[in-house]
């Protein structure tokens, strides 16, 4: 697994070698209108591929990890890089179970509002809101 990190970083190739045909994610990705998990390789892929079209420029580095127990590993992470003109500098947690050696459950938890305030994109998710 001390390959996950540069799959999102660098070669969403290796995919193949790292991850489950009937992968589940779960998580809340940007984009997504549903809490349900995502499922498949292939969905991870257009997913993992959709936001590094977004973020070209974003890298990511461990802060934490790759810590392992059992059959779980969890790692904490810090996205850095550049969406347009503005500086984006965001965290987030994996944890991954591994059966057979490979990815086939993936919890990700990011810090997607700190993400979008620097983007300058939460006028979106605020514009239905009112105070009581």
């Amino acid at each position: 697994m001390e390959r996950w990190p540069e799959l999102w970083d660098s070669d969403i190739r290796q995919i193949e070698t790292l991850v489950a045909d009937e992968v589940v994610l779960h998580a809340a990705p940007i984009g997504q209108l549903t809490q349900a998990p995502m499922e498949g390789r292939e969905t991870l892929r257009d997913w993992m591929t959709s936001m590094r079209a977004m973020l070209p420029t974003i890298l990511f580095s461990i802060k934490i990890g790759l810590l392992y127990d059992g059959n779980m590993v969890v790692v904490r992470w810090r996205a850095q890089g550049q969406h347009g003109t503005a500086r984006m500098d965001f965290t987030g947690t994996d944890i991954l179970r591994i059966c057979d050696g490979i990815i086939a459950v993936y919890w990700l938890n990011a810090d997607a509002l700190q993400m979008l305030q620097q983007a300058g994109m939460t006028n979106a998710l605020t514009a239905g809101l009112s105070r009581p």
